[in-house]
């Protein structure tokens, strides 16, 4: 199988230097595991926010966990096409919460300048998402059509 079919591009590329990359791969994989872990858990927070009577947190993580399951059985291509089209519902959201809080917001707070601690904060949560999802940046971006000739 060719690295364009398997998705595993980051990781052939590094084979021949395996035992040098073995450190940033762990390091990678942990965050990558962690982000997951979050984003299960802000999932079945939410669920469970819907209907707190019926769902509880941890049933709303499960749903969240099998629900990302099936989507990444179903594949890149159908991963690409809900990407295509997931905008619609966000700008839907968008449209409403501007309508609703439209004439309010006008009405900013004061906020002091940023302190050099803030600022650097900030740019060590962005340098840390930019690092960890680099790895896998390349596997998410490309769909390599399985019928095209290698």
């Amino acid at each position: 199988m060719l690295p364009s079919s398997t998705g595993w591009f980051r990781l052939l590329m590094s084979c021949p230097r395996l035992f040098l990359a073995t450190v940033p791969l762990i390091l990678n994989a942990a965050t990558v595991t962690g982000f997951t872990l979050v984003a299960a858990i802000i999932g079945g927070q939410t669920i469970s926010a819907l209907n707190p009577d019926h769902v509880s947190v941890t049933v709303g993580i499960v749903i969240t966990c099998l629900i990302s399951f099936v989507a990444s059985l179903m594949g890149y291509k159908a991963l690409h096409w809900w990407e295509r089209w997931t905008w619609i519902p966000n700008l839907i959201s968008l449209v409403i919460a501007v309508g609703c809080g439209g004439k309010s917001l006008s009405l900013q707070t004061e906020v002091p300048p940023a302190s050099p601690a803030q600022v650097f904060s900030y740019g060590g949560l962005i340098a840390g998402y930019f690092i960890t999802f680099g790895g896998t940046v390349s596997d998410y971006t490309l769909y390599h059509n399985p019928a095209v000739s290698k």
